[in-house]
């Protein structure tokens, strides 16, 4: 498959836990919206403690990720983690996981949002998944 034609979730499913790199569900995401090599080293770095039910205040380390990169984005981070809990009824890793989850599913589902996440004024029609516009 061509990276050219990839999602953001198939390209963070495509590194997560995977030779060489083995990256945490929070550095997945991160890297899969990484503009470049040296961006995508930075965002591994930065997430290295926030994978395995580590992000701050017990969140699925893939939605943090993702909020951030939405944050950077310009991009709503409290309309994200809605849209997650849409999808998988939570948003707590340890909830997640409980509700037997899959990690790879919550990595996907993260980034792929972030490419949906409404920017700048509402009603742009930029969404194609919420349905908010």
């Amino acid at each position: 498959m061509s990276h050219e034609t990839e999602t953001p979730g198939s390209k963070a499913v495509h590194v997560f836990r995977k030779p060489p790199h083995r990256l945490n569900c929070a550095q997945a995401v991160a890297h899969a919206w990484a503009s470049d090599e040296t961006a995508a080293n930075a965002a591994i770095a930065e997430h290295a403690a926030h994978g395995g039910g580590k992000a701050p205040e017990g969140e699925c380390g893939a939605l943090f990720a993702a909020c951030q990169v939405a944050t950077r984005l310009g991009g709503d981070p409290e309309n994200l983690r809605k849209r997650f809990a849409a999808v998988h009824g939570q948003t707590g890793c340890r909830e997640l996981r409980a509700h037997r989850i899959a990690c790879e599913e919550c990595v996907r589902t993260a980034a792929d949002l972030v490419s949906t996440a409404p920017q700048g004024e509402t009603g742009s029609g930029n969404c194609s998944t919420c349905q908010e516009c």
